[in-house]
């Protein structure tokens, strides 16, 4: 059981069973930030937030979730960084932004978080004239929502630049979140 030394923890019944679990993103943190997506990265949870940018927490112990970094970058607003999803890809996470009055510039930033505590941005890809919305991955390669644009698809590099390799609009006109199945032979979209 947990303490409550680290804030509330609740739990849910799936089929009978207790699943604890801890809310992210409440004033239990000290600030509000908007979670949008999150990620959990081995003892690490990253989340996409509307306000704090890329946030990453420690929580190798399940009942006591702290924060180890804020991630600032350089395609972020300077007052209210802003990230809508996110995909590790090895030492790498690629951030999406679909731009709004707060942060115009629609963006996809790939980060080195090799060391969270010292992320530098390796690459941003700003493109004025699509929404960049969810994303996926399968080894290097990204499959990304452009919502009324479709669907394209990138090659991370080796250095973190990216490639655009493909795009489609075909019968598309309201792309949100590409899933691909666990095999990787089909992509969703929805």
């Amino acid at each position: 059981m947990c303490s409550n030394a680290c804030g509330e923890n609740q739990s849910v019944a799936l089929d009978g069973d207790p699943m604890r679990f801890v809310t992210i993103g409440e004033d239990n943190f000290g600030t509000f930030f908007e979670p949008v997506e999150v990620e959990v990265w081995g003892d690490q949870v990253a989340v996409c937030t509307g306000v704090q940018g890329l946030t990453v927490y420690r929580a190798a112990d399940a009942c006591c979730v702290s924060l180890e970094q804020s991630i600032r970058f350089e395609a972020a607003d300077v007052r209210f960084p802003r990230c809508q999803h996110l995909r590790r890809i090895g030492d790498r996470v690629v951030l999406t932004h679909r731009g709004d009055e707060i942060q115009p510039e629609p963006f996809l930033t790939v980060l080195d978080v090799q060391n969270v505590s010292d992320a530098k941005t390796l690459s941003t890809l700003v493109d004025l004239t699509v929404s960049f919305e969810g994303i996926t991955s399968q080894d290097n390669l990204l499959y990304v929502a452009l919502h009324e644009e479709g669907l394209a698809v990138y090659r991370l590099e080796d250095g973190g630049e990216l490639t655009e390799l493909s795009r489609t609009a075909q019968n598309i006109s309201n792309a949100w979140k590409p899933l691909l199945d666990p095999v990787g032979a089909f992509l969703y979209l929805a």
